[in-house]
């Protein structure tokens, strides 16, 4: 049973665009990290998903 699915997402910030056409399932019990350098707007990934519910 998947918990989060999301299909077709593309995301840019600016003129950088910096996912085009991604998928992503997680299935309860799946573990996952979002990595990078301070700054760079990893808390937006997940308030991008909740928002657009």
């Amino acid at each position: 049973m998947s918990l989060l699915n999301a299909k077709g997402v593309s995301v840019a910030f600016g003129a950088a665009l910096v996912l085009h056409n991604a998928d992503l399932s997680v299935a309860a019990g799946d573990r996952i990290a979002v990595v990078g350098p301070n700054g760079v707007g990893k808390p937006n990934l997940g308030k991008r998903q909740i928002f657009s519910a």
